[in-house]
């Protein structure tokens, strides 16, 4: 897997952020083969009335999303990392700076302050790159069965 670009930015609409992404893609949006995103994007708005799924889709975009847990995804992404053979299957561009950051500092809490150890931080700054990042995993690997061993 490589990550070559990336698009962080907040307060903008649902049609912005969709020609955004079209307008960074190698190729042009023929080349979009799929869009992964948050679940929660399935959720209508009370205002709208619709929901940001459905507005992606109204505007040409191909999106994918499957329900997860946090620990699912960030496993995919530690395979990814580093596998079991000791082969690296995940290469990120320089160019990505906030998803490396992220990368750097994504932690976990304190197991002296009682939370539960294992989930990782939910920090509002770090954790929204590597969301994307396992929403991308949970969904090109859905056709995967994951499974979780405990020793």
């Amino acid at each position: 897997m490589r990550v070559i670009n990336e698009y962080v930015r907040s307060r903008a609409t649902i049609d912005v952020h969709a020609a955004a992404i079209k307008a960074a893609t190698p190729g042009g949006e023929a080349a979009i083969t799929a869009t992964f995103c948050d679940p929660a994007g399935a959720g209508v708005n009370d205002v709208t009335g619709t929901s940001a799924i459905r507005e992606l889709r109204s505007l040409g975009m191909k999106v994918r999303y499957r329900r997860s847990g946090i620990l699912e995804g960030v496993e995919l992404i530690r395979r990814a990392i580093r596998a079991g053979d000791g082969k690296r299957r995940l290469v990120i561009s320089p160019r990505c700076e906030r998803l490396i950051e992220a990368m750097r500092c994504y932690h976990y809490p304190d197991s002296k302050g009682g939370g539960n150890s294992e989930m990782p931080l939910k920090d509002g700054v770090y954790d929204h790159p590597i969301d994307a990042l396992r929403y991308f995993f949970v969904n090109y690997m859905r056709s995967k069965k994951f499974t979780s061993r405990y020793y």
